[in-house]
């Protein structure tokens, strides 16, 4: 049994590096397209080879589910079309446990994304998107996120701590706005519970203006609502909003739970976090459906029919799956089907058809 097993696997994992290597050679083949937009903003070439790069473990984590479905498709077919799967069930091996060391290797897969996703993504998305926004199309850096507050830089000697923002809602929560003079001197600060844009301006609520006048006992004045004249406006702001890309589980887990204690919306980042815990799966999911399909339609169709109904089921996957993130970011349908409804779908096929097969 330990023999086929490892023999089984071995087709597999042969397989799977391969496709993952070809789907991977051809997402960085459409993604090089970027390149003309690089070299627009005179890039170097290491500047360009970095971004890549660090563009690598995004690449995939997005075309790795589509190598473990053909993988589990083709080797199996494979088998099948050599009566190797004849040969097994006439000495007495079930279906299941022909597949079992598949499965396996799709669990580690997933697994595997999962810490990839918790621990290298967040870092090499923060490094290509500072590679692609300082280094090649040379922004200067406006933002800082540290000890859970936000710091921005304005125009004219103007500078932001904010704890909370929503640039949708043209809202900031907890802001201070320092202001400084030609010689990098404080001369005004103001705190406020609250800003909110109304009328094409910021109307700050319950803060505290302070004054620093040379050579004078600094001043200030308390306000419950205060028209103030800045020249960032919340669009300004979005550049800066919580990318849950750049967050891992218990990161964004905090953040959330940060709003939530404010009181601030939160479904859409509830979204997100339920498809963290979802995503890394799609790897098992995508062999639970793949294996019955090679076994089923090998002996109806042939090989080519198999794979070709398989990745529609993989495409209706996706489908499935994008409709109800946006469905349950737009409120229609719970956090938590929205993001795990595609796999639970989709697994209850897979078994379904696994039962079947075994009839």
């Amino acid at each position: 049994m330990r023999i086929l097993s490892k023999y089984i696997a071995a087709e597999f994992i042969k397989w799977f590096f391969l496709l993952l290597l070809i789907f991977g050679g051809l997402y960085l083949l459409v993604d090089l397209g970027r390149i003309e937009g690089f070299v627009k903003h005179h890039a170097s070439w290491q500047d360009m080879a970095a971004y890549y790069l660090y563009r690598i473990p995004q690449i995939i984590s997005q075309t790795v589910a589509v190598a473990v479905l053909l993988a589990s498709t083709i080797t199996l077919s494979t088998m099948s079309r050599y009566n190797e799967i004849s040969a097994m069930n006439a000495a007495g091996i079930s279906i299941y446990r022909i597949i079992t060391p598949i499965l396996a290797l799709a669990l580690l897969i997933s697994a595997a994304i999962w810490a990839g996703n918790e621990k290298l993504l967040p870092l090499t998305n923060k490094r290509m998107e500072y590679i692609k926004r300082i280094k090649i199309r040379k922004e200067t850096p406006r933002s800082l996120f540290k000890d859970g507050r936000i710091w921005f830089r304005g125009e004219e000697g103007v500078f932001y701590n904010i704890r909370y923002m929503s640039p949708q809602q043209d809202f900031l929560q907890e802001v201070t706005v320092y202001y400084f003079d030609g010689y990098f001197r404080l001369i005004k600060r103001i705190d406020a519970a609250a800003a909110k844009w109304v009328n094409d301006r910021w109307v700050f609520e319950k803060g505290t203006v302070y004054k620093f006048p040379p050579n004078a006992i600094p001043q200030s004045e308390a306000f419950e609502s205060k028209p103030v004249e800045l020249n960032e406006m919340p669009s300004d702001f979005k550049q800066i909003e919580s990318n849950p890309e750049s967050m891992n589980y218990q990161e964004l887990h905090d953040y959330i739970q940060n709003l939530r204690n404010k009181g601030h919306e939160v479904i859409s980042y509830l979204v997100d976090l339920y498809a963290k815990q979802a995503i890394p799966f799609i790897s098992l999911i995508m062999a639970l459906i793949g294996t019955p399909f090679a076994l089923r339609h090998e002996r109806r169709g042939g090989k080519a029919l198999g794979v070709a109904l398989t990745l529609g089921i993989g495409f209706a996957y996706w489908v499935v799956l994008a409709m109800g993130l946006a469905l349950g970011r737009g409120g229609v349908i719970p956090p938590f089907l929205a993001a795990w409804g595609a796999n639970l779908l989709f697994a209850g096929l897979g078994f379904y058809l696994l039962a079947e097969l075994s009839l």
